[in-house]
């Protein structure tokens, strides 16, 4: 993803996404590596077409939440969030059909 570009993502369940690289915020961010700010790109992109079985890490949660992860680790302790599986050693994901319950569930809340 060119540095300074934007993603706005359009699905029912995500409407108005926008998705920025770490170096075109003015907010704090995170710096991650290209690689993986270009996996994220992808993850996010792909989410409206995945079935609700595939599995997404933490940070594509939290940014499809619009949180940070240790918001999304404590919304997981809270119960606002369902618990990821265990895939590996030091690997957890959720199912994208969990996340859809937890956006469904904002947006009536909102």
């Amino acid at each position: 993803m060119p540095s300074g570009s934007a993603v706005r993502i359009r699905a029912p369940f995500v409407e108005g996404l926008v998705v920025e690289s770490a170096s075109s915020s003015k907010r704090k961010a995170v710096r991650i590596g290209e690689n993986a700010e270009q996996r994220l790109h992808l993850a996010l992109t792909r989410f409206p077409s995945q079935p609700d079985d595939a599995l997404i890490d933490v940070r594509v949660v939290g940014a499809l939440l619009g949180r940070s992860t240790a918001s999304v680790w404590r919304d997981v302790s809270h119960g606002r969030l369902a618990q990821p599986r265990r895939v590996g050693a030091g690997s957890t994901r959720w199912r994208v059909g969990d996340v859809r319950a937890a956006l469904k569930e904002i947006s009536h809340h909102g």
